[in-house]
């Protein structure tokens, strides 16, 4: 008989050879750094071509990440297997917490099904605007387990902070934290920055079996070894990711399912609009006459016909202006640092309330020109990627210009989620995409001609928006 012991991690005893092959095979992943490294021609001295997500003990027990345990019963059902489970998750008595939220009708059916499903761990995919920390403090309130929320920024911990306490009869002094710069578990809530756990790997071991429900918030952005190191560390009876998208920047989509368990709720685009949550954008893209340019040195062409493209620039800049001009909020994301400086530096002569948050300046900096958009000094924000995915979220936010040409779904949902919020007095929201028609490798990333292949104008389309030339 196949024996498992269900905690932090899955160890299965007695598993016949070829069911471990399949396992291994299963959880052996491939290395999306090295898979790029490969294609655009640079060099993988020292970086593996695969990820092994399992271990094998020397007594040959196989272990596997918790999250992978309905595919473990799946496969030994299928094989008419009999096994037995040892429960060794942490779960405690159940405590009321006095949570006061009116949640929307999709958020209520999505409750509904995650407690009539009787799952204990998984991915629920809620998109922009659909109230993923209002659905995860309600949680806390069906389970009623000792919490651990985890983010991956400081300013998610803040929010959340700041949001417990608002949906719930809780002091802000009764809530842990183990983050900026202090290590206090709560008794019944703790609020916790991965990075910090990553950084008390030696003493994680502490607190592993303190709580009974672990929510990992934003779990999309959240760095994939980070979270893993963190996750498979910890011992919840319940173990619950809330992301906005299955799609992760990095390729480790399958990596994130095996760790936290697979999609158990998603909360449709759909519903959220109809019930008022998001309005539509509207996206404008326009074709920069550059000049032809062949081959695949992503970099380097970047570099030379986007960067430092000072007619590509001007074109961006112009219509940057115009908008804020006319009164919008307007969000300028690229990837590039030095990018983020010219079109700041472009700009700010002819709107001087304008700001800039990158990667280059102190998180209190950043966290400044954050807080000056929020209260109207600047209306114009030049910023990265990196940023979007720190907990912004500015409601009124109507403008967005996509400067730097990527193919991540991941990061055009992330981008459409920005701007989608309602407001009051928000009437419209837009998106300003710039495709560099001459050159292929840049042109596909935004549009591909095949729906299967992943490009800025599929995600515009499935999200449901008008994509219109200028």
């Amino acid at each position: 008989m196949v024996r498992i012991t269900l905690r932090n991690k899955i160890e299965v005893a007695n598993l016949p050879k070829n069911l471990k092959e399949v396992l291994t095979a299963t959880l052996t992943l491939p290395n999306p750094v090295y898979e790029s490294n490969i294609k655009q021609g640079y060099s993988v001295w020292n970086v593996k071509p695969h990820i092994l997500n399992f271990n094998v003990m020397p007594n040959g027990n196989l272990v596997v990440p918790r999250g992978f345990r309905p595919s473990l019963i799946q496969l030994l059902n299928d094989n008419n297997l009999d096994f037995d489970v040892k429960d060794e998750r942490s779960k405690f008595d159940y405590h009321h917490f006095d949570v006061n939220i009116e949640l929307r009708p999709y958020q209520e059916t999505a409750l509904r099904g995650l407690i009539s499903k009787g799952v204990t761990e998984g991915l629920i995919i809620a998109p922009a605007g659909s109230g993923k920390t209002v659905f995860g403090i309600a949680m806390m309130g069906v389970f009623g387990q000792p919490t651990l929320w985890l983010t991956h920024t400081g300013q998610l911990a803040t929010q959340a902070v700041e949001r417990i306490t608002s949906f719930m009869s809780i002091d802000k002094k009764e809530i842990g934290m183990l983050g900026s710069g202090k290590w206090e578990v709560g008794e019944h809530i703790t609020v916790a920055m991965v990075q910090t756990l990553v950084r008390r790997l030696d003493t994680i071991h502490k607190i592993m079996d303190n709580f009974g429900l672990i929510i990992l918030d934003e779990a999309h952005h959240c760095p994939a070894k980070t979270f893993t190191d963190v996750i498979t560390r910890l011992n919840p009876y319940y173990l619950f990711g809330l992301t906005a998208t299955p799609y992760r920047r990095d390729g480790l989509e399958n990596l994130m399912f095996q760790v936290m368990g697979p999609e158990v709720i998603k909360m449709e685009q759909s519903d959220v609009q109809n019930h008022g949550g998001i309005m539509t954008p509207t996206v404008y893209y326009k074709t920069i006459d550059s000049p032809y340019v062949s081959g695949n040195k992503i970099h380097s062409i970047v570099k030379k016909h986007v960067v430092e493209n000072d007619k590509r620039n001007r074109i961006i800049v112009s219509d940057v202006l115009a908008e804020a001009h006319a009164g919008n909020f307007c969000i300028v994301v690229s990837d590039r640092r030095k990018h983020c400086e010219m079109l700041h530096n472009l700009i700010r002569p002819g709107w001087p309330k304008t700001g800039i948050a990158t990667g280059r300046y102190s998180r209190k900096y950043v966290e400044e020109q954050v807080q000056r958009f929020l209260d109207g000094e600047i209306t114009v924000l030049v910023t990265t990627f990196a940023l979007l995915g720190e907990g912004f979220d500015i409601d009124f936010l109507n403008r967005a210009f996509v400067t730097m040409p990527f193919r991540s779904e991941a990061k055009a949902e992330q981008l459409v989620g920005r701007i989608q919020r309602v407001a009051e007095g928000k009437t419209d929201a837009v998106i300003y995409d710039y495709v560099d028609h001459n050159i292929g490798v840049l042109r596909n990333q935004f549009y591909t001609g095949k729906e299967s292949k992943p490009c800025r104008y599929n995600v515009y389309k499935r999200l449901g928006l008008e994509v219109i030339p200028l």
